[in-house]
Parts: structure tokens; sequence; C-alpha cells
């Protein structure tokens, strides 16, 4: 690697340090209670520039621990699961229901279930209703 390529490395990654303090910053000045407006006066930036700082902290406070709590929490259901699969492999049935639920949970905390789609829609109840008040059936 040439030094002209490790300065440039150099330059970027103090940038990113800038930029993170700038986010820590905002975002410790508005858990103090600062608005927006004091916070872009304290770190010399606009109001916008300000929000923004303080919701890419939030950003990265918030997923970063719950990615890894998803992460732990599947581990925990693998080990349940392989507790109960040879189990529900020999046919016990309340080691397959152990197995279903945990694949249930696994699922929903993957987020692997779509909500199901509205069957029919609105006009054709409003012609069933129609049709049964005019037939004298209510």
């Amino acid at each position: 690697m040439s030094t002209v390529q490790i300065a440039a490395i150099q330059r970027v990654t103090k940038a990113q340090l800038a930029i993170r303090a700038r986010q820590k910053t905002a975002l410790e000045l508005r858990l103090a209670g600062d608005t927006f407006q004091v916070i872009a006066d304290k770190l010399g930036c606009s109001k916008h520039t300000a929000h923004s700082l303080y919701e890419k902290a939030m950003d990265a406070t918030i997923k970063e621990p719950a990615a890894r709590i998803r992460e732990a929490e599947l581990l925990r259901l693998d080990g349940m699961f392989a507790g109960f699969w040879p189990q529900a492999q020999q046919g016990d049935a309340v080691a397959a229901a152990g197995c279903l639920k945990i694949m249930e949970h696994r699922a929903r905390l993957l987020g692997l279930y779509a909500e199901e789609p509205v069957r029919g829609n609105g006009e054709q109840a409003i012609q069933v209703v129609t049709v049964a008040v005019d037939g004298g059936k209510i």
C-alpha cells in the first residue's frame, strides 16, 4: 500500500470519527433536554443537521443492540429446538408440538409471516346485504 493510500485512509478514518463524535454530542445534548436549535447552536450547524446527527446516533444506538438481542434469542431457540428434535423425529407428539412452537416463534422473530390478505372487498359485502334486504330475508 502506498503512502498516498495510507494517508487517504487516515483522512477518511479521522473524518468518520469526527462525525461519530458530533453524533454522540448531539445525542447527549438531546438526552439532556436541549432543543435541536440549541444543539445546532452548540455544534455550529443547522437545526436540520443537528436533527440528522441525533437521528443517526439513535439509529446506531438502538439497532445494534436490537440485532444482538435478536441473534441471542435465535441461538436460544436453536438450542431448544435441538433438544426437542430427536424425540420429534421418533414420533413424540409433545416434542413435535414443542418444535412447532419454537419454529413459529423463530419465524415471528425474523418477520417471516406476511399479513393475511383481506378476502373480498367492501363492495361485495354491501351487495350481499342489499340482496338480503330486498329479498325480504332481514
